[in-house]
């Protein structure tokens, strides 16, 4: 898997992500992601796992997603947060 990775969110309800590995953490309010390019964790409510593709590394999640962090093994950055 390469170290390219595209993070899109449609309207606050549809997050889809790719370069995924692993699903280290899941319920309908917090789910934490490993990529290829660190660790992706997303706050919400209701949300569920539309869709995964162990092979393509894709995953789409719906629900009212109020905020999506990134974070390296050096620092934690705030990618969106829903106030």
């Amino acid at each position: 898997m390469d170290n390219k990775q595209t993070l899109t969110l449609e309207d606050k309800k549809k997050l889809k992500l790719n370069a995924v590995t692993d699903i280290a953490s899941f319920s309908e309010d917090y789910l934490e992601i490993s990529t290829s390019l660190g660790t992706v964790s997303v706050e919400g409510s209701g949300m569920k796992i539309e869709s995964l593709s162990h092979e393509n590394g894709d995953i789409v999640i719906n629900g009212e997603i109020s905020g999506i962090f990134y974070q390296n093994k050096v620092q934690k950055k705030k990618i969106f947060r829903n106030k």
